[in-house]
C-alpha cells in the first residue's frame, strides 16, 4: 500500500472513516504494509498443502494409517488459511500521520485504533532487514514518554526512512526534539533551582568545611 505526504494529494483527499480527527487536524501521511510482506505466509501455506496432498497420496496408494489421512486432510485448509489471514490482516491495518498525532488502525473481526500525540513521542527509528534493505520497506518504531518501550510501530512500510523525517519534523514543533532524533535542549524543568549568589555562598561553605578537614588532618 502506497503512502502519501503532505506533498501528494493523496494526502489532502477525505480521511478513513475510522480516524477520530478534530476539526483543524490536517492529514500528513496515509500508508499501511506491503502487500509483498505475505510470501513467507504463501510459503508456509504451499508447504501445508503439498504435505496434505502427500499424505492422502500416500494413504490411498499404501497402507497408510487414518492418522495420517486425517492429518492430510486438516493440512490443506491450513494451508489456504494461513496466507488467507495475513492478507486480511494487511488489508485492515492502516497508518495515518496527521499534523497533530499517530494512528494505527488494525483488527480482521474487530477494530483497534491506536494513537499517540506527538508531545509524548520520545524517540522515533527504523529498522530495515534483509529483504527490507532490498526492497526499500522497514518498521518505523515510536517510543513515548512513561512507556515500556515501543508503544506504537508503523510495520513493513514502504521506504521507512521518509517517514521516520516527517514524523520527526513535526515531533520538533511539539518541543519533542531537534528534528534529528534529538532533544531541544534543557527545557525549564531541567534548570538548577536556587540563584547564582546562592550557589556561591554554598561553593564558600563547601570551601571552608573542606579547609577545617584538612586542619585538623594536618
Amino acid at each position: 500500500m502506497a503512502g502519501a505526504t503532505d506533498d501528494d494529494p493523496g494526502a489532502d483527499g477525505p480521511p478513513p472513516s475510522w480516524l477520530p480527527l478534530a476539526g483543524d487536524e490536517r492529514v500528513q501521511w496515509r500508508g499501511g504494509p506491503r502487500i509483498r510482506t505475505i510470501i513467507p505466509a504463501v510459503v508456509i501455506g504451499l508447504a501445508f498443502v503439498l504435505a496434505g496432498l502427500g499424505a492422502l497420496w500416500y494413504t490411498a496408494t499404501e497402507a497408510g494409517s487414518a492418522v495420517l489421512a486425517a492429518l492430510g486432510v486438516l493440512a490443506i485448509p491450513s494451508g489456504v488459511l494461513i496466507p488467507s489471514w495475513s492478507l486480511l490482516r494487511i488489508r485492515h491495518t492502516e497508518y495515518v500521520v496527521t499534523d497533530r498525532h499517530l494512528y494505527r488502525k488494525s483488527g480482521v473481526l474487530g477494530r483497534r485504533v491506536t494513537t499517540v500525540g506527538y508531545e509524548t513521542v520520545q524517540n522515533v527509528s527504523y529498522s530495515q532487514g534483509i529483504t527490507g534493505t532490498l526492497f526499500d520497506h522497514g518498521t518505523v518504531s515510536f517510543d513515548t514518554a512513561g512507556g515500556s518501550g515501543t508503544e506504537l510501530s508503523f510495520s513493513n512500510v514502504d521506504d521507512p526512512s521518509a517517514v521516520q523525517q516527517l514524523v520527526e519534523k513535526r515531533r520538533a514543533r511539539y518541543g519533542g526534539g531537534d528534528g534529528f532524533g534529538g532533544g531541544t535542549g534543557p527545557s525549564e524543568g531541567d534548570s538548577l533551582p536556587g540563584t547564582t549568589e546562592q550557589w556561591a555562598a554554598v561553593r564558600e561553605e563547601v570551601g571552608a568545611l573542606r579547609r577545617a578537614i584538612e586542619g585538623r588532618r594536618s
